[in-house]
């Protein structure tokens, strides 16, 4: 199983800045002609302006110099820092600046002002560019993170095990795995049958985890999993860990 491809954090970047992170088109203009807009102080909506004018015209030198130039505004609001960080998104995504993208995306996702929804599709792209980094403790973190958004996601919770077990962190992976069947089977959905082969394959391929675990996974095979699961996995186990098949 893998985690999110190369590919998907590029795709996912990009529709994160195509309209979602999109400021209101004049952000310099005054306040008192777009009531409902962005309240920025006057220094870092001309900055901001003129990042987005930069990073339309693909000058992303000037986009990032103007963004500088924000950030290093006196006495910045939360919700200039909130917009520095939107924009940057853009313009990080344009530049392919991977590095840029992950301060803005930790900003945005830090900010009070970010939606949950967004919060938690900012914190799995997040995860995503660590993992795809082989940074095994930026991306439990942040899947960490993202578990603690929505606890009833259980295909991140299926995907943050598969990082605990990258990690050497095999118990864990066996109780992120436990979470996400038990959560799924408590919302009355069906439980992927591949969720139940990682828990089974990563029992065999960490047998110091113990019969504990290990017949846990021989348990849900054997109750929940297909016929054809039941008639395999529960095999493998019996013959690499020394438990009785279930039938």
């Amino acid at each position: 199983m893998t985690i999110v491809s190369r590919a998907a954090v590029a795709a996912l970047a990009l529709g994160l800045a195509g309209g979602l992170v999109a400021a209101p088109a004049a952000l310099a203009a005054k306040k008192e002609a777009a009531p409902t807009g962005p309240k920025l102080s006057k220094p870092v909506a001309v900055a901001l302006s003129a990042a987005q004018t930069a990073s339309a015209a693909k000058d992303f030198v000037t986009a990032k110099a103007k963004l500088a130039e924000a950030e290093l505004a006196p006495k910045r609001t939360d919700e200039d820092n909130h917009w520095i960080s939107m924009i940057k998104i853009n313009v990080a995504q344009g530049a392919q600046d991977m590095v840029m993208l992950a301060q803005a995306l930790e900003g945005a996702a830090a900010s009070a002002m970010t939606a949950p929804a967004d919060k938690a599709r900012f914190t799995k792209v997040l995860r995503s560019l660590a993992y795809q980094a082989n940074d095994l403790p930026g991306a439990i973190k942040w899947g960490e993170q993202l578990i603690a958004l929505n606890p009833a996601d259980g295909q991140a919770a299926v995907e943050l095990a598969q990082i605990y077990n990258q990690a050497k962190q095999p118990a864990k992976g066996f109780a992120m795995l436990k979470q996400a069947i038990d959560t799924q089977k408590a919302s009355g959905q069906p439980v992927p049958e591949a969720w139940y082969k990682s828990a089974t394959a990563e029992t065999v391929n960490n047998p110091a985890m113990g019969k504990e675990f290990g017949a846990s996974a021989l348990a849900w095979v054997s109750s929940e999993g297909s016929r054809n699961a039941r008639a395999s996995w529960p095999a493998v186990l019996a013959s690499t860990l020394g438990f009785s098949s279930v039938s």
